[in-house]
């Protein structure tokens, strides 16, 4: 071996270091004062020898790659320790993935990266694609797409079987997904306690829970909310309001702890956003951050730099975090079970109960509509199991829409009756009851023809494409709490003389008061009727005879 290689061989005899090409060169030159030239061809011969090992295909500080010991395999653990210094994006994309069990959906990587959606080359930023391809081809990580919902995921190989066993994919994505639904749950919460407070008065662009995997973009970058603010203080000469607008962007974050790695994308992100203008100075920003539990470090760092921060338990009250753990318990219960017999019916009713018992004693219930909305449909989802014995009944079903894939819809409840040959697609809008639904039109959500006009016709090319279920009739059911205009009337009672959409079992429509009479009476309901209190919650909490004052 000569002097050169075994300079290197001894300067990489500890297995963890590492060291970028240009340090390394550094060394190489002032050891044995060659010239950089010579000292860049003494460690492409050293490599090509085995003596050591580059990170090819992996660059790093100015498209510079690693060098390592030898017997140093290329793996997860070594992209960490050398990106953590020199490659910030990935270490943070890497991280996640260990943060979240080795799964996490392509949008919180584009976001944990801090990488533009739109424009990439305007940044100059190191591709995440390209990212991606690398460490899939070095099977670091695998990059997926749910076949069901159509959402892209990246799913970190850590032992062969994730490999090999689709069936352990499946469960990671099922649950993740879950996550990502639990992240979304409160932002129609957030949005209205945010305009409740003067902090937001225009149209805000948000994540949804039927498409958990696409953000809002603001120039250029993914956001979970943005949107326009009027408050933006006051002129020191005049007193007057500043006509001038600020961009608000957020983050929500609560089915794990708000780390460092979060606030560092985006405040990323912030920036990026800031300067993206070609017009002199930086533009406007109120960045606010809304958390369930945050590391107190990262706290203290949010404050320091002036981001608005608020946990979710400040704004809506401490016993929030109960009831999301019984919420969380609920959807278990449901998830892991095929079919929901009376027994499994019970406990989810009892914490449903529960979970809107604590609600109405934390003095929160105009805070929290959405999730009461939520956990409406999933008592529904409950009492319809019971209704339809023996039917197969699927529920928060997210399916892509056949004229834009990029678009998903989430459907509440599914209902395969096979006694009937029958698809049911129900919706379930649990609202306050003095909400009035209108016939509205395919781009006004809720309204009457949102659901039959646009939703319902994508379930249905759904299933009428799948051969499973050709010969299958695909009927739809709007079920709510509320009450419906007389032009919805109109317009569901002719729906409902139509065998076309009209189902089997039901009327194609229930309002609060026909919902009342079904669940009272029908015999299906009788048994779940005498062993829980599902009615009585029903009727404290949504169906309600009168307007409480």
């Amino acid at each position: 071996m000569n002097k050169y290689n075994k300079f290197l061989t001894d300067l990489f005899k500890e297995h963890s270091n590492v060291l970028v090409a240009h340090d390394l060169i550094e060394k190489l030159v002032t050891q044995f004062e060659v010239t950089n030239n010579y000292a860049r061809q003494l460690i492409s011969r050293a490599v090509k020898e085995k003596i050591i090992k580059s990170s090819e295909p992996f660059s790093f500080e100015k498209r510079q790659y690693f060098y390592m010991n030898q017997n140093r395999s290329i793996d997860v653990r070594a992209l960490l320790d050398i990106s953590q210094k020199y490659r910030k994006p990935l270490y943070r994309l890497l991280t996640l993935l260990y943060r979240t069990g080795g799964i996490c959906s392509y949008y919180e990587a584009v976001k944990i990266t801090a990488t533009p959606m739109t424009n990439k080359e305007k940044y100059r930023a190191i591709s995440l694609e390209d990212d991606i391809k690398r460490l899939n081809d070095n099977k670091i990580i695998k990059k997926i797409e749910d076949k069901e919902t159509g959402i892209p995921f990246l799913v970190l190989l850590q032992d062969q079987m994730d490999v090999e066993d689709s069936f352990v994919i499946r469960q990671k994505i099922k649950a993740h997904i879950a996550n990502m639904k639990r992240d979304v749950m409160f932002i129609n919460d957030i949005i209205r306690w945010l305009v409740n407070h003067g902090f937001i008065t225009d149209k805000v662009f948000y994540r949804r829970k039927d498409n958990p995997n696409l953000g809002a973009i603001r120039n250029d970058f993914p956001f979970d909310a943005t949107t326009i603010s009027k408050t933006t203080g006051f002129t020191i000469n005049t007193g007057k309001i500043d006509e001038d607008y600020t961009i608000v962007v957020m983050e929500v974050l609560i089915y794990r702890t708000y780390e460092k790695i979060d606030l560092e994308a985006f405040y990323e992100r912030i920036q990026s956003i800031r300067h993206s203008t070609k017009q002199e100075g930086a533009r406007k920003v109120m960045p606010i951050i809304f958390y369930l539990d945050v590391d107190d470090n990262v706290k203290r760092e949010m404050n320091n730099l002036h981001i608005l921060n608020f946990s979710l338990k400040s704004i809506m009250g401490s016993n929030i975090v109960q009831v999301i753990e019984k919420y969380r318990d609920v959807k278990k219960i449901i998830d892991e079970a095929f079919m929901i017999d009376e027994e499994s019916s019970s406990s989810v009713i009892e914490k449903i109960g529960e979970s809107l018992t604590v609600i109405e004693e934390s003095g929160q219930t105009e805070n929290l509509q959405n999730l009461k909305g939520d956990l409406f449909e999933t008592l529904m989802y409950t009492v319809l199991s019971n209704l339809f014995k023996g039917a197969h009944l699927e529920h928060s079903k997210i399916i892509k829409s056949f004229n834009d894939t990029n678009k998903s819809y989430e459907f509440d409840v599914i209902v395969h009756d096979n006694n009937e040959d029958e698809i049911i697609i129900i919706e379930l809008k649990g609202l306050k009851n003095s909400t009035i639904i209108n016939l509205g039109d395919t781009n006004t959500p809720n309204s009457i023809r949102w659901f039959f006009g646009k939703t319902y016709p994508i379930a249905k090319a759904y299933y009428e494409k799948n051969s499973e279920y050709d010969k299958a009739k695909i009927k739809g059911c709007y079920i709510t709490s509320a009450n419906f205009s007389q032009e919805s009337l109109q317009k569901l009672d002719e729906l409902n003389k139509s065998n076309k959409i009209k189902p089997s079992f039901l009327d194609c429509y229930y309002d609060r008061k026909k919902l009342l009479d079904l669940l009272k009476n029908h015999i299906n309901l009788k048994s779940l009727r005498n062993k829980t209190g599902f009615l009585e919650i029903l009727e404290k909490y949504y169906l309600v005879d009168q307007i409480k004052i």
